[in-house]
């Protein structure tokens, strides 16, 4: 599955008439150039799960900062990195999911 498919599946499961009327997910373009990716946390599975900062730059347009502040998954990236930002948060956020399922009993392991 695409990553932007990942991230619609992951929006959708959280929509519940009330989540995406205050919160949601923001991608924009950065002027070095560069990608960033938002993602509201708030009223989630994810807002009290720690993420470890993530920082990789490979090249001047093959680069990742991640990190979550304030209850927001904040992900900026190079030109060519719109699919790793998205990969990294969907990543994490079905992990937390998968976890909290095995946790409860509600997936065999």
């Amino acid at each position: 599955m695409m990553p932007t498919e990942r991230l619609v599946n992951w929006y959708k499961k959280e929509c519940n008439d009330e989540w995406e009327h205050t919160y949601g997910v923001c991608i924009d373009t950065l002027d070095n150039p560069g990608w960033s990716l938002r993602v509201d946390l708030s009223e989630t599975e994810l807002v009290d799960v720690t993420f470890p900062p993530l920082k990789c730059n490979r090249s001047e347009d093959d680069w990742v900062h991640c990190y979550v502040i304030d209850e927001i998954f904040c992900g900026y990236g190079g030109v060519y990195n719109l699919d790793e930002l998205i990969t990294i948060f969907v990543d994490w956020a079905e992990k937390v999911e998968q976890d909290r399922k095995q946790e409860t009993g509600l997936v065999e392991t």
